[in-house]
Order: structure tokens, then sequence, then C-alpha cells
């Protein structure tokens, strides 16, 4: 599941526009008065100004393994990680084998790199992983069910959906995000991805929209 687009909330666009930019050295693609856009390798991935509230979002992000270790230290220069309880802050994911290692950026979203062996260069690669905080994570499994799929259901409260290009992180509400305690909200998303085209998928009773162009 390749996600081509991710479009997320801020409170705080200036701000994540100099992290994105400064620290994990995102190219910006476009920018306007209330949104700005940047290419987390394949994925465009957009910001977009929203006084409301304050949004909080978990997603991964792919990176070469050549280019992990010069990433982390940016981020370990910049004070913004994340250690688990025995204050690892470099582990081994246990989804996808490489390294890894969880941030949290000026708006308080957990981030994560993952490092991918045999992938060409230094660069980022896509955006891996999205959180979508759900009430039951079984039906929203079953309204899925257009797009493509290569994982069993690990829980009634987690799960993984899509393929080794990009995932969809279905979690019960409330329930802690790794390695944080702090408790998965709802909050507005927007995705493209490549999958059954000309689809439209949506959870009724969220503000979660995925397309399949």
């Amino acid at each position: 599941m390749n996600i081509r687009r991710l479009t997320l909330q801020t409170s705080m666009l200036e701000e994540m526009k100099c992290f994105y930019g400064n620290v994990l050295q995102f190219p910006m693609t476009e920018e306007g008065a209330d949104s700005i856009t940047m290419a987390a390798g394949s994925t465009l991935l957009t910001f977009q100004k929203k006084s409301e509230e304050k949004p909080f979002y978990h997603f991964a992000f792919g990176i070469s393994e050549h280019a992990f270790d010069s990433c982390y230290r940016r981020l370990k220069e910049h004070s913004c990680l994340l250690a688990n309880q025995t204050g690892v802050e470099i582990d081994i994911s246990y989804m996808w084998k490489g390294k890894q290692v969880y941030f949290e950026d000026p708006e308080g979203n957990i981030g994560e790199v993952l490092a991918f062996s045999g992938a060409p260069g230094t660069r980022w690669l896509s955006v891996q992983e999205i959180g979508l905080p759900v009430e039951n994570v079984s039906d929203a499994l079953t309204r899925l069910a257009p797009l493509p799929n290569e994982y069993e259901q690990e829980s009634e409260s987690f799960t993984f959906y899509g393929d080794p290009q990009g995932v969809l992180v279905l979690v019960s509400k409330h329930r802690p995000w790794y390695p944080t305690d702090r408790g998965a909200t709802v909050h507005p998303v927007e995705i493209e991805v490549e999958g059954a085209t000309g689809e439209i998928l949506q959870l009724p009773g969220y503000p979660y929209r995925i397309t399949c162009p």
C-alpha cells in the first residue's frame, strides 16, 4: 500500500515547517498561508493549520539504512527522542526488522523513523505507517476490505493493515502509542494510496478519508 499523500492538521504550522524542514530535512514542495507540503521520500506530507484544537497523531517514515544514523544524530541534537521503558532509544522493529527510533515533534505527535536495508542511496523512502484510532478494530478491518492487506489481525485493540510498502495502524481509541503512555485520539486524516482504482473509503463516525485514484 504505497501512501502517496498524507494530510494532517496542526496548530503550529511554522514550528512544523522548521522541524520537518531542518531536522528531518524534508524538501518543501508547496507552501501557502495555511498549509505546507513536503516530500517524505515518495510521499507528499501536508500539514494544514487548524486552531480549534491541538491534534495528536502517530506516523512512521521509512529511510534507507545508510541514512538512519545521521537522522538519529539530528534528532538527538534536537532533544526530541523518545526512549522505551528500559531507556533504549534505538531498537529493532519487530514488524520491519530494521532499526527504529521514536521522536516527538513540536505539536506533540509521536513520529518514528524505520531503517530499511537494501534501499538505494541515503534517502527518505516514504510514509510507512499512519495510525488510525477507532472504536472497533474488527469493524474497521471489514470496511477497509477494498484495499489490499497481507496481515492477520493481531488483537482486538491493534493491527496493521496493508503490505510491506505501507500500512494503516488500526488501534482502539485511547490505547497508548508506544513508547509513551499517551492514549490515541481521533483527528482528521486524509490519505491517498495506490489500491483499488477509484475507491473512496470512509469509516463512519471518523474524520478519515482514504482515496485510491
